[in-house]
């Protein structure tokens, strides 16, 4: 199976191959590798001309007989096959199948073929035998653990962008192997970076809070109130709308750490307006901060973020019970702070 970063240096140096076979879980490396073969393949005014794409196949003799037709005023032409279906046995007649193995022992060099296939295929088909023994399969797995914190400094690298590993490991952390996420909250990080190269995860906190919506913030109010039943009912719904428990939790400790802020530097004297740079928020954000921290002393907020920091690493590094974690730590916050 090649790896995509080779796959696309052919493709750049004009290694095409006739016949490939995407297979992996990741529709955005699909997407991705699709795209890249359509913008150096179909160059020029006659581009869509040259490019089919098949949802739902009903015939494959159609889709050998559209690979053998002649490109229209270009060198190439792209057909992608996005119809799993083809991949179970017996989907069609055995001419098809013949025709079809015909055509991979001589295909049209002027055609690139390209069938995409989740992880889960059906191997035990003719179509897919033959198809990863003649075609050039690419492997299209979300990438997990070290190969992923190497996608994500390749990503922030087309922006001139350096994550220290504090950032990219959150960012793999809270992504759940959703690159599209990953791709536009990068695109994110850097604009608001500007000319900044080497970024760490307490530069960009501000914009990453912007990637829940409202939820948290209505969660956050109701855990300053005390108001324990709609404080977890929040925390049940941000859940059920797929928010990250690591990005929720991390957005807690965020705004005891501003309390926290508040409280030791107002002690020092500072000013309004330093207070706000301070804690990093607008002033009408400061009021309410100042409010909900008077309620606490300094050594409580400490104590409730080491809490924090703790259920990180259990986030991160067990298999428990994520959303009963998150749930008897905003009891605890609540119910130790009456």
């Amino acid at each position: 199976m090649t790896d995509l970063n080779n796959a696309l240096k052919d493709l750049k140096n004009g290694n095409i191959f006739p016949v490939y076979l995407m297979i992996g879980d990741n529709d955005f490396l699909k997407d991705s590798l699709v795209k890249n073969f359509k913008k150096i393949l179909l160059q020029g005014d006659n581009g869509d001309f040259n490019y089919q794409r098949y949802d739902k196949v009903e015939s494959l003799q159609g889709v050998i007989d559209t690979a053998n037709s002649i490109p229209f005023f270009s060198e190439k032409r792209l057909i992608v096959v996005k119809d799993e279906g083809v991949f179970k046995p017996g989907a069609f007649s055995d001419n098809e199948y013949k025709s079809f193995i015909e055509y991979l022992d001589d295909p049209n060099p002027t055609t690139c073929l390209m069938f995409i296939t989740g992880s889960n295929v059906d191997k035990r088909g003719k179509l897919y035998k033959r198809l990863s023994e003649s075609g050039k399969v690419l492997d299209c797995a979300t990438p997990k653990g070290i190969q992923l914190l190497k996608w994500i400094e390749k990503e922030f690298a087309l922006y001139d962008k350096k994550p220290d590993s504090g950032l990219a490991n959150f960012l793999a952390s809270v992504a759940k192997g959703d690159l599209y996420f990953l791709t536009n909250e990068i695109k994110k990080i850097c604009l608001y970076a500007d000319s900044k190269q080497t970024l760490k995860l307490d530069d960009v906190e501000e914009i990453l809070a912007k990637t829940l919506d409202t939820g948290i913030f209505q969660m956050i109010d109701y855990l300053a109130e005390k108001e324990l039943e709609k404080a977890l009912k929040g925390l049940n719904d941000l859940l059920e709308l797929g928010e990250s428990p690591i990005l929720i939790n991390y957005m807690l400790a965020r705004y005891y750490r501003q309390l926290l802020q508040y409280l030791v530097y107002s002690k020092k004297g500072y000013s309004e307006k330093d207070l706000g740079q301070k804690v990093g928020v607008p002033p009408f954000v400061l009021g309410k901060i100042g409010k909900q921290a008077r309620s606490f002393d300094i050594d409580r907020l400490k104590a409730i973020l080491n809490v924090l920091y703790d259920l990180d690493l259990k986030l991160k590094t067990t298999s428990s019970d994520n959303k009963r974690m998150l749930e008897l730590t905003i009891i605890d916050l609540v119910c130790n702070n009456q």
